[in-house]
């Protein structure tokens, strides 16, 4: 159950993450300033790399 709880998690933040990738790809903002599109996407990077990691530690201290 522990792993498919996980999975889910994981899954749901991907998700979520992909959503917004798209929601800043859409941006005509972001499209005209290649600038502000990469400073985005690498904002975008570190919330999720620390959403995931969370997903990961709970995972290890889940018994």
């Amino acid at each position: 159950m522990k792993n498919l709880r996980n999975s889910i998690a994981v899954l749901s933040t991907c998700m979520e993450a992909s959503q917004k990738e798209m929601n800043l790809l859409t941006s005509n903002k972001n499209v005209q300033d290649l600038q502000a599109l990469l400073v985005a996407q690498a904002e975008l990077v570190a919330e999720y790399n620390g959403k995931l990691m969370a997903v990961v530690q709970l995972y290890r201290r889940d018994p």
